[in-house]
């Protein structure tokens, strides 16, 4: 969700000569976080989103249910039928079918939607059970689960330190589609970020309309290309104005399928196979109004 050069405020080499360290040439963001200005200027992206609730759950729901009652009440009612299936249970969990499931389940949702499917490559599993296993004072992985009776609902898995949590799976039980599940969650999420110790829970970028309606901080994070001198310049074309105009462009949903491939599966086999399903998958993603990345 997020990209950063993580330094202090003089770290003594601007963002290019940190690429050109590096050995890497092209760095494409589609969610730069650069308080210290180290990168070119490049465009703003979509918002990103958190929640922090300084006066309470309560407080935060009820400015919700009085800017949106109409959907709030909708919301409550899927809640209520979710609860038919038995008491909603709301907590952290160490289970590591629950997480199995969680995976399988946007493993499933990527290939519906016709997404790369990040989660593939051995490596990515092997983070995330590396994750899954950290639990040190300062950071540790977190999975937060919503059951109803003893069907998981649906859950979140990602990253906490420092009281910030920031999930890097978000999926909910396909079953329960029609219930709305992933507001169930969130309402339940926000309700138990005192007693989880969350000061702030980042949504990241993106999906405006399914995290905005719930977060309290919006904040702009930047979209581009940084290109070290002198290398990199067979993307320049990937880069220009064209290619890259507009976030729902066919050229645009191309670029990142083909940045994506390319970032997350380092195995010629992988990409290949990456490549042949991305082909497969391009008149789902170029057809008017087809599904948005999540």
């Amino acid at each position: 969700d997020y990209h950063a050069l993580i330094t202090g405020p003089a770290p003594g080499m601007d963002g290019p000569q940190a690429l050109t360290l590096a050995g890497i040439g092209a760095f494409r963001h589609i969610g730069l976080v650069d308080p210290y200005g180290l990168f070119p200027p490049v465009g703003t992206g979509p918002d990103a989103f958190a929640i922090e609730i300084p006066d309470g759950p309560e407080t935060h729901l009820e400015a919700m249910r009085a800017a949106s009652p109409k959907k709030f009440k909708n919301w409550r009612r899927l809640q209520n039928r979710l609860a038919e299936l038995g008491p909603l249970r709301f907590d952290q969990s160490r289970s590591r079918d629950d997480l199995d499931a969680l995976l399988t389940w946007k493993s499933e949702q990527f290939d519906r939607t016709g997404l790369q499917d990040v989660l593939r490559p051995l490596w990515v599993r092997a983070l995330m059970t590396d994750l899954f296993q950290t639990d040190t004072p300062h950071f540790r992985g977190l999975m937060l689960t919503l059951h109803a009776g003893d069907t998981l609902v649906g859950g979140h898995f990602g990253v906490f330190g420092q009281g910030t949590y920031h999930p890097w799976i978000a999926s909910t039980n396909p079953s329960l589609a029609n219930l709305s599940p992933g507001n169930a969650f969130l309402d339940q999420a926000i309700r138990a970020m005192p007693r989880l110790g969350i000061a702030a829970y980042d949504l990241g970028p993106g999906h405006d309309h399914y995290k905005q309606p719930w977060a309290s901080i919006r904040k702009q994070v930047g979209v581009g290309l940084t290109l070290v001198e002198g290398q990199g310049r067979g993307l320049m074309t990937l880069g220009s104005t064209a290619w890259a105009s507009g976030a729902d462009a066919p050229l645009a949903k191309v670029r990142r399928r083909l940045d994506h491939i390319a970032a997350i599966d380092p195995t010629p086999t992988g990409r290949a196979l990456a490549l042949v399903h991305a082909m497969r998958a391009i008149p789902r993603r170029l057809a008017p109004g087809g599904s948005v990345e999540g």
